[in-house]
């Protein structure tokens, strides 16, 4: 996914066009990829995970999958960046269906997400995954794994790189 992080990255820091064009043609191959290798748009449990994580292992395709979405995400906002509406639309619709294959799949109806661990909630409020009814219950569990925890992140890599934007 960094192909699609990195040149919104760059671009938001220095608001130069040039990478984003120059790296849209990938970024579009990219999600290409997710979607044909994905089941109803929900990623396979495969990669690296969450690394270094303390005693909460995020399950992959959550993983996998709340990232698929925000790749599509960032495409979508590079698209219109870009002057490309067609295909800003295009992907934000994918990033809509993605968003609620995410929901059906892997959040239950009392907002617990498959998992249960602190990376899990992270992801899925940085990543605007949930439903605004589902938001807070998701802050509440993530709070609460916290404190249940001594004030203590059990994040890897991954999460560690989210909660703090997600907790302020």
């Amino acid at each position: 996914d960094a192909g699609t992080i990195c040149p919104c990255t760059i671009y938001y820091v220095y608001n130069d066009r040039r990478l984003l064009a120059k790296h849209y043609d990938a970024m579009q191959r990219w999600i290409e990829y997710c979607r044909k290798n994905s089941t109803n748009l929900l990623r396979p449990d495969a990669g690296f995970g969450d690394w270094l994580s303390i005693n909460a292992d995020t399950p992959k395709d959550v993983l996998a999958t709340a990232y698929f979405a925000e790749s599509t995400r960032l495409t979508a906002k590079a698209a219109m960046i870009l002057n490309k509406p067609e295909d800003a639309e295009k992907y934000q619709r994918l990033f809509g269906e993605i968003k609620d294959a995410f929901n059906q799949a892997y959040v239950s109806a009392d907002g617990r997400i498959k998992g249960n661990t602190q990376t899990c909630y992270a992801l899925a409020l940085a990543f605007d995954l949930l439903p605004p009814d589902k938001r807070e219950i998701a802050v509440r569990r993530l709070v609460e794994d916290i404190r249940a925890r001594g004030t203590r992140l059990s994040t890897g890599f991954v999460g560690t790189s989210l909660i703090m934007n997600v907790l302020t």
